[in-house]
């Protein structure tokens, strides 16, 4: 609705053409990831790579990759089509951060204002109309916080958590893929994070047992 009606008739200066914008990136990631499923097309599934060449034959798009494989597998060749899976990882983000601000500070309606505020902003649609990185940076964010706050709070003895924390490993190694892929200079950061939390738990874990066995 907003590619095909909202943008071109009330937003005319600012469109492009098949539902995008003019002057953002999301153009030249839309262009690779048609040319890479014309390759497709002809050569079959052989002939996907994740990062799609630029132009400059230097540097490389993930993201145009992550998209002509979108476009191979729905049939589809257009910006638009990517909408209903944009706005299912929108919403999951959404959800996620809204779990997050729950389970940290443990109130129930104070979350949801946040959360309505971060869906009114004017980028919101931006994120889930367009093809970008932000899209999936964010999601896997959000993924990230809220199963690292969990993984924090597992009594590992707990079968049951035991269980659950193998599936939030998962979960959270494939968040840090895609940051990997996105944004790799993210994913030193988030290294260097957990690796401090580690040792910051580890730390208490032998105070506070410690406190115990000689009290």
């Amino acid at each position: 609705f907003l590619q095909i009606y909202i943008y071109p008739e009330f937003f005319s200066n600012y469109y492009f053409r098949d539902g995008m914008l003019k002057n953002g990136d999301w153009i030249r990631y839309n262009e690779l990831a048609l040319e890479q499923l014309s390759e497709m097309l002809e050569g079959g599934l052989s002939k996907w790579n994740l990062y799609t060449m630029a132009y400059d034959k230097t540097s490389t798009h993930s993201i145009s990759g992550i998209t002509s494989l979108y476009y191979y597998i729905t049939n589809s060749n257009k910006p638009y089509y990517v909408v209903p899976f944009h706005a299912f990882i929108h919403a999951t983000t959404c959800l996620y951060l809204l779990l997050t601000i729950t389970y940290i500070t443990k109130i129930k309606r104070l979350p949801i204002l946040a959360i309505l505020i971060f869906l009114s902003l004017p980028s919101a649609s931006i994120y889930f109309t367009h093809i970008n990185k932000e899209i999936y940076f964010w999601f896997s964010i959000s993924i990230i916080f809220y199963n690292s706050a969990l993984f924090l709070n597992i009594n590992s003895k707990d079968i049951k958590n035991t269980k659950f924390s193998i599936i939030n490993l998962i979960l959270l190694f494939i968040a840090v893929f895609f940051v990997f892929i996105l944004r790799p200079q993210f994913a030193q950061v988030f290294a260097i994070f957990y690796i401090l939390i580690l040792l910051i738990k580890i730390t208490y874990n032998l105070i506070f047992y410690k406190l115990i066995l000689y009290s």
